[in-house]
């Protein structure tokens, strides 16, 4: 009868441990969904972040040839300015030549000119 007793005891001790256990298993179980979870979670924000850095640098990269865009224009405004100033005085120098005196004309002022010098 002690045996017994005892034996029934010990099958309620064990009982209770494999409940004990099955329960600390689901709980184990949870946990782990849990932290795979929590580990997902980091993975997309390193993902996010990886897209975020790369948006800034395009971003960036576009700043720059804007400015790029915008300093080679204002220099070809000023080569376009120059330029046409150089065509301007191009055009007053032909109009001078063609306006000028024929050469025996010409070298007839200058004689005369000099002859005044010299009087």
């Amino acid at each position: 009868a002690f045996l017994r007793s005892e034996k029934e005891d010990m099958r309620k001790d064990a009982d209770h441990s494999r409940r004990a256990l099955a329960q600390l298993r689901e709980e184990v179980s949870r946990l782990t969904e849990k932290l795979e979870e929590a580990q997902v979670e980091p993975d997309k924000l390193r993902e996010e972040i990886k897209q975020k850095s790369e948006e800034v640098a395009w971003l960036k990269a576009q700043r720059a040839d804007d400015q790029d865009v915008a300093q080679l224009r204002t220099e070809l405004d000023r080569k376009d300015l120059l330029l046409k100033g150089a065509r301007s005085m191009l055009r007053k120098l032909q109009d001078d030549v063609h306006n000028a005196p024929p050469r025996s004309e010409y070298d007839k002022v200058v004689a005369a000119s000099t002859k005044l010098r010299t009087d």
